[in-house]
C-alpha cells in the first residue's frame, strides 16, 4: 500500500489523460490501435497505467523528436 505522501503508482485514464494534457478518448483510441503509453487491463473494464511505465514512454517519446522540434510550431503552418 502507498503511503499518502508517495505520488500513485497506478493512475486511470482520466488521471493521465489530465496529466498528458489529452481527452480521455485519445487514450483510449491509441489503445484500440496499439498507440500510446503501456495500460494494464484487469478483467473486462479496469484499465490502469503504471507510472513508471508512463514516465518511460515520456522520455522515449521525447528522445524520437527529430532535432530542432518545436512544440509550439508543431502545427506545420507556417
Amino acid at each position: 500500500m502507498a503511503k499518502v505522501d508517495e505520488p500513485l503508482e497506478r493512475l486511470g485514464t482520466k488521471e493521465v489523460a489530465a496529466y498528458l494534457g489529452l481527452a480521455s478518448s485519445t487514450l483510449r483510441k491509441w489503445r484500440m490501435t496499439g498507440d500510446g503509453p503501456p495500460f494494464h487491463r484487469l478483467g473486462k473494464r479496469l484499465i490502469f497505467y503504471k507510472l513508471a511505465d508512463l514516465e518511460a514512454w515520456l522520455e522515449e517519446c521525447s528522445r524520437q523528436r527529430p532535432p530542432g522540434y518545436n512544440l509550439q510550431g508543431a502545427t506545420g503552418h507556417e
